[in-house]
């Protein structure tokens, strides 16, 4: 006789990528056990009363700072940020100190979040000039796949070249591992800063001039070549210029496993905000203008987007707020906010509420091989749900926010929709906005490794 659910959602309406249906969903041992009506008692019920049940969000872009820079951020302060998102699995990028290139530095930080995520979690090994020898250690140790930053940006991590990636992503190949990249042309950048700054500019809108849309196009275009050479799988992340869009599409056309992100604040911000930011507004890369964020807006509705993600990246406010353009370190929070501003627009009617769960937790899940138990609510995988009221609101008040180091750009907007309940692999990790702790009220994440599944 089987044991009794240990948890019983009722009365909610079960969204997928594919669909959504008015049921049940029972839990068992961290995982779905049944989803239907009529089922049996568990030993507790949560009425959901007619809100949206939908899957854990895979936020696939996330610096947690540590090690090395705990003045930004930290895992306990990051995770805790997450489930108070709605984010149940985090993806964390390798840009720390020092930088996950190695099995030892990799292992490190496996057990810094083990011992300190509220949430579950994949590492991403860097790929530099020096780690390529290093593929396949590191993927014996787990690592969900790699990163490489083509363009500057945070730690001074020197960018492979052309040939250093093309041998790398033959060798992930065989992995079974997938690479993704900060797509941008440094010489570029130099180039065009060294210019602007002879100029006498260091207003804030000649940070988006010293990364123009040539920047991503031709790195993107670069990559997307090398990819098909090497018969290899790539990520784009952060795609921000509306000029990068027919690259990508012609080459999967051709047939190239290419996918693609991109993050709220170039979908829904504009240069107008960075100018009047102080430099909260200073990412990597820029955010552009109204066409772009309403190009790559339709491209994320009708899928030639796959997935969004927060690219969360917390700085101390003295690293970020400076009336010159160029003292301005790149980066920003988001994963908090990251859910409840997509599913704010679900709820306004702009985009179905199946395609927000597609790019928030179905697409990430399924790219970096974490899908037969993450983003999506089926038997068998992992009890990774949130419960949301779309008659609510939710106010961004970044003053209640879990980071270590707060701000929004979407600080004073009022959100449809409002996350009630946030519950990892059976267990609740944040109610109403508010994250559970660690150390007293929930148990730790756990690690997620990477491969062919």
């Amino acid at each position: 006789m089987a044991e009794p659910f240990y948890l019983k959602i009722r009365g909610g309406r079960i969204v997928n990528a594919w669909g959504s249906v008015t049921a049940d969903v029972a839990i068992r041992d961290g995982r779905i056990a049944a989803i239907g009506e009529d089922m049996p008692a568990a030993q507790e019920t949560i009425d959901a009363g007619g809100a949206l049940i939908l899957p854990g969000i895979v936020d696939a872009h996330a610096h947690f700072r540590e090690p090395g820079y705990g003045n930004k951020e930290t895992w306990a302060h990051g995770s805790r940020a997450a489930a108070a998102g709605g984010v149940t699995t985090v993806l964390e990028m390798p840009n720390t100190d020092p930088p996950t290139a190695t099995v030892a530095a990799l292992a490190a930080k496996r057990a810094h979040g083990e011992a300190n995520s509220l949430v579950d979690f994949g590492l991403y090994a860097l790929l530099s000039p020096d780690s390529v020898t290093q593929i396949e250690a590191l993927a014996a140790a787990g690592a969900i796949g790699f990163k490489c930053f083509l363009g500057n940006t945070f730690g001074d991590l020197v960018a492979p070249d052309d040939g250093v990636i093309l041998q790398a992503l033959r060798r992930m190949a065989g992995q079974g591992l997938r690479c993704a990249f900060h797509a941008e042309n440094s010489a570029i950048i130099a180039a065009e800063a060294a210019r602007l700054r002879a100029e006498g500019r260091s207003d804030l809108s000649a940070h988006r001039a010293s990364r123009p849309d040539i920047c991503e196009v031709e790195a993107v275009s670069r990559l997307v070549l090398m990819a098909e050479e090497a018969n290899a799988p790539i990520h784009i992340v952060h795609l921000s210029a509306a000029a990068s869009l027919p690259v990508l599409t012609a080459a999967r056309a051709r047939g190239a496993d290419v996918t693609v992100e991109t993050c709220p604040q170039y979908l829904f911000l504009t240069e107008a905000f960075v100018v009047d930011s102080r430099g909260a507004g200073i990412v990597n890369p820029p955010i552009r203008g109204a066409e772009d964020g309403a190009a790559l807006w339709s491209a994320a509705r009708d899928g030639r987007i796959d997935t969004v993600g927060s690219d969360h990246a917390p700085h101390h406010p003295g690293e970020k707020l400076h009336d010159s353009v160029w003292d301005c370190i790149g980066g920003m929070p988001g994963i908090e906010t990251m859910g409840p501003v997509l599913i704010d627009r679900a709820v306004r009617g702009e985009v179905e509420i199946e395609r927000i769960v597609a790019l928030l937790s179905d697409m990430p899940a399924r790219i970096w091989n974490i899908g037969h138990r993450k983003g999506r609510l089926v038997p068998g995988a992992d009890a990774d749900l949130l419960i949301v009221d779309p008659a609510a609101e939710t106010l961004v008040n970044a003053a209640t926010h879990h980071s270590l180091n707060p701000m929004s750009p979407w600080e004073g907007t009022r959100l449809r929709g409002a996350i009630r309940q946030v519950i990892r692999r059976g267990e609740t990790v944040a109610e109403n906005g508010q994250a559970r702790d660690i150390a007293r009220d929930t148990g730790r994440g756990i690690f997620l490794t990477g491969g062919a599944v």
